[in-house]
């Protein structure tokens, strides 16, 4: 398509969605997605976080793995 990206990883994410692929597996189910920002979103909603809600530091994230 004709779809310009400012990165190179924007554009390899987008050609996943042309292709099929998915090489981002999550590692809490069996999940996989064509784009790192799916990725980490979806693994953000295991360790308890929705979207808008409050974030924590690193700390808090470590604690919770």
């Amino acid at each position: 398509c004709s779809k310009g990206f400012s990165s190179l990883q924007h554009l390899r994410d987008h050609r996943n969605l042309h292709t099929g692929e998915k090489p981002y597996k999550c590692q809490f189910c069996p999940s996989s997605f064509a784009s790192a920002g799916n990725h980490a979103s979806h693994e953000k909603g295991h360790l308890g976080y929705k979207r808008g809600a409050k974030t924590c530091s690193i700390e808090e994230l470590m604690l919770l793995l």
